[in-house]
């Protein structure tokens, strides 16, 4: 790209989100190259010194609103795994405006420090041991009534088994659907879906509702639902987008929790290794049961269950964190070491050992999680925090 006037033009429609998805994908190969950084500041300076942008307020107002406007824009973006993603670390000063535009250029991991903290020296592990480490991919198994299985991610598309008058089908984007699936007398058939470490996938139920699975997950549900209700049983995360139905309630089983709705989008998080079973309502209403209590959540509440069973109900911080795994991102909005090395143990299919304390370490960022893992650590031993691979096993030292 040698025309700086085109450069800049597409530059402005990309931060209007009026950008196709090729010429997005141009930016990111242009602003991958590291001779082109000193053109990319000019540009940013360029929207700071903008008429438009001079009754916004402070600065650390304009990077908010920058912020809002790309941050918006990235779920609709396919962004290829070919595509050289340029990774940036930065101390967090609020004058820094490289930041919020390079965002959407690629994975970048923000650390939580003061202001005042001298800049860091990025560390860069070459290892080619991380090389071994894959990031996951659309990969499951089906297993049938009769306790057979389907690898899903070798599956061809079309006609995948018949169970009585139901047809399981695999389409075309991988999606797995049922066709003919009608209610008849006789005993309940159940399948599950299962994802692996390193996998996620993507199912449509009987009647109809949309499931999501991420890494390490199942669904248990019946080929064809009963004549009065809806049940499903669920492990690991899961997000759904229950069909609307007011004669059939939709009821989710995660353990000893049961969640029941009508019609909505809601997440559920109930891995064992997390400290707390959270269920996030995107929009419609759910009513959450557990050991004899019962809590209502309105969009934007989730519902933490801890160890000690009782059910807090809050304020979501960020709808897009939770459901972002699901649009093929890791976002992290202030969380500690450990909680972001769970996701990547689940993601990457390593084992996570640690050597000495985390607990005042805090990050935020964006990445996608087609990104080799190399990618995502040498972010966080930007801040602090190196890695010594054995095997399969990822040593967290400080």
């Amino acid at each position: 790209m040698n025309n700086q006037q085109q450069l800049s033009e597409l530059f402005k429609r990309y931060l209007e989100n009026n950008c196709t998805a090729e010429e997005v994908a141009i930016l990111l190969h242009y602003f991958g190259e590291q001779a082109n950084s000193d053109r990319l500041g000019a540009l940013i300076q360029e929207e700071l010194n903008s008429p438009q942008n001079e009754n916004v307020g402070t600065t650390s107002e304009l990077l908010e609103s920058t912020w809002k406007k790309i941050h918006k824009s990235l779920p609709s973006y396919q962004l290829s795994e070919t595509i050289p993603l340029q990774w940036y670390m930065r101390k967090w000063v609020r004058v820094a405006a490289v930041v919020i535009v390079l965002l959407s250029l690629g994975g970048i991991f923000l650390q939580n420090i003061p202001e005042k903290s001298a800049g860091g020296q990025l560390v860069t592990n070459s290892s080619d041991h991380y090389k071994t480490i894959l990031p996951g991919s659309e990969k499951a198994i089906l297993i049938l009534s009769d306790g057979s299985q389907l690898v899903l991610d070798d599956s061809a598309n079309g006609v995948l088994a018949t169970q009585g008058a139901s047809q399981i089908i695999k389409n075309n984007d991988g999606e797995i659907s049922y066709a003919n699936s009608i209610n008849a007398a006789g005993k309940t058939i159940f399948n599950t879906m299962q994802t692996p470490r390193g996998g996620q996938y993507r199912l449509v139920l009987p009647d109809g509702t949309k499931v999501w699975l991420n890494a390490a997950s199942s669904i248990r549900y019946p080929v064809v639902f009963d004549q009065k209700l809806r049940r499903v049983e669920v492990m690991g995360e899961v997000y759904f987008e229950v069909a609307h139905d007011n004669n059939h309630p939709f009821i989710v089983h995660a353990g000893k929790t049961s969640i029941q709705v009508l019609g909505t989008s809601f997440n559920i998080n109930s891995y064992t290794d997390e400290p707390a079973q959270i269920t996030t309502l995107v929009e419609g209403s759910v009513r959450i049961e557990k050991n004899s209590q019962f809590s209502l959540l309105r969009p934007g509440q989730q519902a933490r269950i801890s160890q000690n069973n009782s059910i807090a109900v809050q304020d979501a911080p960020d709808l897009e964190e939770v459901t972002a795994w699901k649009n093929g991102l890791f976002l992290f909005n202030g969380k500690d070491v450990r909680t972001i090395m769970r996701q990547i143990s689940r993601w990457y299919d390593v084992e996570v050992a640690y050597q000495g304390e985390f607990n005042k370490e805090t990050f935020s960022g964006l990445v996608s999680k087609a990104s080799s893992i190399d990618k995502v650590l040498k972010i966080l031993e930007a801040g602090g925090v190196h890695f010594k691979l054995d095997g399969k096993k990822l040593i967290v030292m400080q």
